[in-house]
């Protein structure tokens, strides 16, 4: 059994990702097929990593070694005994925003094709903004990683105070 308060299993790796790879991420970016995004709850530009593999294969596999392992660590520093044997990543997707760009209160499991995902990972690629949980601010800074349940008890929303570059990743159940 896992105690503590929710803000707990909200955790937050600096430095986690090298700024090099950050920087390679970055660049990359503007070379790769784009998607806008935007409704009533999010506005910004996303390259999907998967879909650009042949662009972005070294950085895949950078990015695979570093989540494997500070998910594992999470799971050991949380005592969780119950995670799943078997998972896999969803798509690993770069967000850009700019001012005036958006992504409102959320949670990241929110209907039946999310339904998959039970771990939430991402890293912000440089400053620019963050995120908001409940009433905590976590300030981008290039390479860090936050892991979270993406569950209801889990709202966020984007900070955007300049431009900025965020990627990530679910673990989904297999």
């Amino acid at each position: 059994m896992v105690n503590g308060s929710l803000s707990d299993f909200i955790k937050v790796y600096d430095g986690a990702v090298p700024k090099t790879l950050c920087d390679s991420l970055i660049s990359k970016f503007d070379s790769a097929t784009k998607e806008q995004k935007e409704n009533d709850n999010h506005k910004f530009v996303q390259v999907n990593i998967n879909a650009n593999l042949q662009l972005f294969q070294p950085e895949f596999q950078k990015l695979c070694t570093i989540f494997t392992s500070f998910a594992g660590d999470y799971q050991r520093r949380l005592k969780i005994t119950h995670f799943p044997k078997q998972n896999g990543y969803e798509q690993f997707r770069i967000k850009k925003y700019v001012v005036g760009d958006y992504f409102k209160d959320h949670v990241d499991v929110g209907d039946y094709d999310s339904a998959r995902r039970y771990l939430s990972l991402f890293v912000y690629l440089n400053d620019g903004g963050g995120t908001k949980f409940f009433d905590k601010t976590i300030e981008s800074k290039p390479g860090t990683l936050v892991i979270f349940p993406p569950l209801w008890l889990f709202p966020h929303s984007s900070v955007i105070t300049g431009t900025k570059y965020f990627l990530s990743t679910y673990l989904h159940y297999l």
